[in-house]
């Protein structure tokens, strides 16, 4: 007991080690560098994303619904890439056989799915802007 009381007693008589000028404001503004990096890395990987999966949507949903469509532009033609065969079965997205009546019903409804998902994510930007002008 008298070497921890002797060890306290020593540590409260050294006095508290002083910083350096400017030690604060140089320390908060790297703080904020660090926060306005990290948010900027934030928003574009959440766009990225976004248009990613925008991409993969359509995509999908231009091959299911609509077996016929084909990209017909002339000097738009770029070799595939044949993977190496691993043992892993083909994968392909089914077809959906549609009446010709319900192709618009679906269009439609496609359609809104896509504004909804775009103004979400406008919803989200706009929320984050008005976060970061807070700070």
């Amino acid at each position: 007991m008298e070497k921890s009381d002797a060890i306290r007693h020593a540590v409260r008589q050294v006095p508290a080690p002083e910083l350096p000028a400017g030690f604060t404001p140089r320390l908060m503004e790297r703080m904020r560098r660090e926060a306005a990096r990290r948010e900027r890395r934030e928003t574009w990987l959440l766009t990225a994303g976004g248009v990613g999966c925008f991409t993969a949507l359509i995509s999908a949903c231009v091959t299911a619904l609509w077996p016929d469509f084909r990209l017909r532009i002339p000097d738009f033609a770029l070799p595939r890439p044949e993977l190496p065969h691993i043992g892993l079965p083909h994968i392909e997205l089914p077809r959906l056989a549609l009446p010709e009546e319900d192709k618009s019903l679906v269009a439609m409804c496609v359609c809104i799915a896509l504004a909804f998902l775009v103004l979400l994510l406008a919803d989200l930007m706009i929320h984050r802007h008005i976060a970061s002008s807070r700070n």
